[in-house]
């Protein structure tokens, strides 16, 4: 009866390292597997918050929810970052999961990572600076009008509404930075009035300089990035035309 001859060390050692190759290949797949998987989930919590806010309208003469967290029943959400502050939001009755209000790539942790900019009846509607609506029939285009914008507020959650001066005379001046929460902190996903969602690679080195130092009223001009979402964030009709302030 002949024996069975077993591995000899060397012919252990050899599979070990073939394996530990094989691992050290696919974990960057999976990782980036995971990280897309988390960016769709974003992007689906975000167009269910959009089909909520956008059925509110209906069932109240077009009249917008508010925009900004305040205790209040018709304002999207209520002051604080907890549980209860989502809860007693207008929105919750439409979207009753806390779940659809935080991106799985959000990094500080928050229960909610979405704002409303502010001229969707948001913080400061009225005023001059932002030039806002609490109607939806305001709305020149609705594919082209932010809703929702992933928004990193250092004071601990989102306290306001996302805000840009929107204003003649203020050109350029972002008054609240991007999130950077997808692709090495380069890139957010907007979502739009119609439910739509793209993600934004920001191009212009100071408005991710700016996100990274939590670094309110930046001042750009000539920056590519204002030129994309100027004309997004405000899409109302003024005299019959939409306002936009170039930044080149």
């Amino acid at each position: 009866m002949t024996a069975r001859r077993g591995f000899t060390l060397i012919e252990l050692l050899v599979v070990i390292s073939i394996i530990a190759l094989l691992i050290a290949l696919l974990l960057p797949a999976l990782g980036k597997a995971q990280e897309s998987a988390r960016h769709t989930q974003c992007q689906s919590n975000a167009r269910q918050m959009a089909i909520g806010y956008v059925a509110y309208t209906s069932d109240y003469n077009e009249r917008l929810m508010g925009g900004a967290p305040a205790n209040d029943p018709e304002a999207f959400v209520y002051s604080g970052g907890d549980e209860k502050a989502i809860t007693q939001g207008a929105l919750y009755r439409y979207v009753s999961s806390v779940e659809f209000y935080r991106c799985p790539e959000d990094p500080n942790g928050n229960l909610r990572s979405y704002s409303i900019p502010g001229v969707l009846n948001g913080e400061g509607w009225k005023n001059a600076q932002q030039q806002g609506t609490d109607k939806i029939s305001d709305i020149v285009q609705e594919s082209n009008q932010i809703l929702l914008i992933e928004e990193s507020d250092h004071r601990g959650y989102n306290v306001g509404s996302w805000l840009l001066r929107a204003s003649t005379g203020q050109e350029y001046n972002w008054i609240d930075y991007a999130g950077l929460f997808h692709f090495e902190e380069q890139a957010d996903n907007i979502t739009f009035l119609d439910g739509h969602v793209e993600t934004r690679f920001w191009e212009d080195p100071d408005t991710i300089k700016a996100a990274l130092n939590k670094q309110f009223y930046l001042n750009d001009p000539k920056s590519v990035d204002w030129d994309w979402i100027r004309p997004r964030y405000r899409q109302m009709r003024d005299k019959g035309a939409v306002k936009f302030i170039p930044a080149s």
